[in-house]
């Protein structure tokens, strides 16, 4: 067994392997955030941006988001476990497919506004993370909304970090979200919730406002 051992190190250092160096090519939690964040900064300063109409912009800014949010992971949450067990398959991905869009336009209340900003320095400070339970939590604070702290929740999916849930000011979105979820739910079937969420995702787009508080307030 020594004899496997020893052989094998040497085979390593004959390669060349190097684990320090390994480990470091593996991205952070923080690493994926601050690239998602870099990628959106950089599209919303565009010379061009502001010359597009808000449907436009959305869909700008999706293009990077929806590689980032896990909208699965986000909306059984949401839904809590309990009642995303007791949908069909199809019923998950209707509303998986609804809520996305519904908590898109929320989040990017506050991405739009990076195009206003005039504060000197990175715009997004990242504070740290930290382990709650599967997931990492990236501490940030959103120095272009008066050093607003939002806290992002991640995991790794096929090889990737993505965001499973977020607080703004100690606030889970989804924990909102599932709070108002369960109180339509006592008067309303599943289909009628459905449907309200394709109301507010099908409704004319307006010129957003206000804060990341909105992503756990879509009322």
């Amino acid at each position: 067994m020594a004899i496997r051992v020893v052989s094998v190190l040497v085979l390593l250092l004959a390669l060349g392997f190097d684990a320090d160096a390994a480990t470091a090519a593996t991205p952070s939690a923080t690493d994926e955030l601050r690239r998602h964040f870099d990628q959106v900064i950089a599209t919303v300063r565009q010379p061009g941006f502001r010359a597009l109409g808000l449907e436009e912009r959305r869909a700008a800014i999706r293009r990077t988001s929806d590689r980032l949010f896990n909208w699965g992971e986000i909306s059984r949450r949401a839904m809590g476990p309990s009642s995303w067990s007791a949908r069909t398959a199809a019923e998950r991905r209707a509303f998986t497919d609804q809520f996305a869009r519904v908590a898109e336009r929320a989040y990017l209340v506050p991405v739009v506004q990076l195009r206003e900003s005039r504060i000197h320095g990175a715009p997004v400070r990242y504070l740290g993370e930290r382990r709650d339970g599967g997931d990492t939590v990236v501490s940030t604070s959103l120095a272009y909304l008066e050093d607003l702290p939002v806290d992002f929740h991640m995991s790794r999916h096929a090889g990737r970090w993505e965001v499973n849930d977020v607080e703004v000011k100690g606030v889970s979105a989804t924990e909102n979200y599932r709070a108002q979820f369960h109180r339509l739910m006592a008067h309303a079937s599943f289909h009628d919730v459905l449907g309200h969420l394709m109301a507010k995702a099908s409704a004319p787009a307006t010129e957003p406002g206000g804060t990341p508080m909105a992503l756990a307030s879509p009322k």
